[in-house]
Parts: structure tokens; sequence; C-alpha cells
């Protein structure tokens, strides 16, 4: 075999093997592995903090390992959720996540990235579902609830229900209608979880646009931007 035609064989063996892991690399990931996780993860972004990709990344692997699984894999992780606050300390968190996510979607399909989608989704209304009826313990004081109401596809949409008549809503506001709005601001503010003051922010973005001041976050004000923000939602 001569010079030549040995590199071209190089070449070709090259070329093969190459395209051999790249289509490796454009497969499907398969059900509970790192791949699978990750590649959810970036399917369900991009993330505004470090803190809600770590988040992110958590539902990601619950769905694709099992809540069981998720110490097996605690290392892998933890490896991620550093990178993760590392971007962010050096400020270039968008740019890197960009980038992760970019490729990572390239393999967003098949029937374990489907399946762990699913689960992702069916946790996030589970969690929506608990914090609502946390809600509607002080909602229903001031004679509404918030109801959901879950259409074909699998959405889910928060309907604002009046339970009491208008002559016992106007009977019972005032000093009571107060109170309330206290007590829902209180239990909001005494909340630590993170979908609690992810809730926070949302109530004070919302109140802000419409009402032209912020809520100071005090346990009176944070109740009736809630009152205010469920009742602007109800009229959409």
């Amino acid at each position: 075999m001569t010079p030549d035609v040995a590199l071209k064989v190089l070449g070709v063996v090259v070329v093969v093997a190459l395209a051999f892991l790249v289509l490796r690399r454009l497969q499907a990931p398969k059900a509970r592995t790192t791949r699978l996780a990750i590649t959810v993860w970036a399917a369900f972004g991009p993330y505004d903090t470090a803190d809600n990709a770590e988040d992110g990344l958590y539902r990601a692997s619950r769905a694709a390992f099992g809540q069981e699984g998720i110490t097996e894999h605690a290392e892998w992780l933890q490896g991620h959720i550093q990178n993760f606050h590392d971007w962010q300390a050096e400020g270039r968190f968008q740019e890197a996540q960009k980038m992760m996510r970019a490729a990572l979607l390239l393999t967003s399909y098949g029937r374990a990235f489907e399946a762990a989608c699913k689960e992702v989704k069916a946790e996030a209304v589970a969690q929506g579902l608990e914090a609502m009826e946390w809600l509607n313990k002080d909602l229903e004081k001031t004679g509404h609830r918030l109801e959901a109401v879950k259409h074909p596809d699998g959405t889910l949409q928060v309907a604002y229900k009046q339970i009491w008549s208008d002559e016992e809503i106007q009977r019972k506001t005032g000093e009571a209608g107060e109170a309330v709005f206290n007590t829902i601001g209180c239990n909001l503010l005494e909340d630590q979880a993170n979908q609690a003051q992810q809730l926070l922010a949302f109530l004070n973005a919302v109140y802000q646009a419409n009402m032209g001041k912020n809520t100071h976050f005090n346990p009176s004000a944070t109740g009736a931007a809630a009152g205010v923000s469920v009742g602007l939602i109800s009229q959409r």
C-alpha cells in the first residue's frame, strides 16, 4: 500500500469514526440516565438564576431517576449545581447556560424524554394545586376561592370563584377583610419556601404594574397585593 493510499484510507476511517460519534451524540437520551436528566433540564429552561437552575435540575432528575435515585447521582448533581453558581458569580450565567442548552436540545426527543417531561409537568401541577389550596384557606374567608380547571391538553388554568353572595361579602368586609389580608400577608412573608418567595416576587410585579407602587412586603400590603392580583387575573 502506497503512502497516498494509506493516507486516503486513514482519512476515511477518521471521517467514519467522527460520523459515528456525532450520530451517537444525536441519539435520543435513554431512560434513567444522566443525559436524560440534563436534557429534560435544558428543555424547561432558560433559568434566570442559579437557584432556579438548581431547582430545575432536581425536578428533571426526579423525573429521570425517581426520588430514590437522587442519592445515587448526588455527586453528578452537585457538580452541575456548583457550575451554575460559579457562572453566576462570574457574571456569565446566561451565556454559559445558553451554550449548554443549545447542545442538549439537539437530542430533546424520544419516548424516555417525553415521559420524563410529563413527570416534571405533573410535579409542577401538583405543587401548584397544593399552593392554591394553601392560599384558599385565607381567600375563602373573603367569600372567594381559586379553582383549577384542567384542559384536554393537560394544561391547568386557575379560575377565581365567588362563593358568597354579594350581600354577604359586603356585610363581612371592612375590619374582617383587613384582618384576612393581614393573615394572607403574614403567611406569605413567614414562608421561606422557594415557591412562596417566587409568589411574593410575582405579586409585587403585578401590583406594581397595575397600581403604580410596590407592596413593600409588609403583611397588610402583601395580602392586599394578593387580593388585587387575583382580582386582575380573574378578569382576563
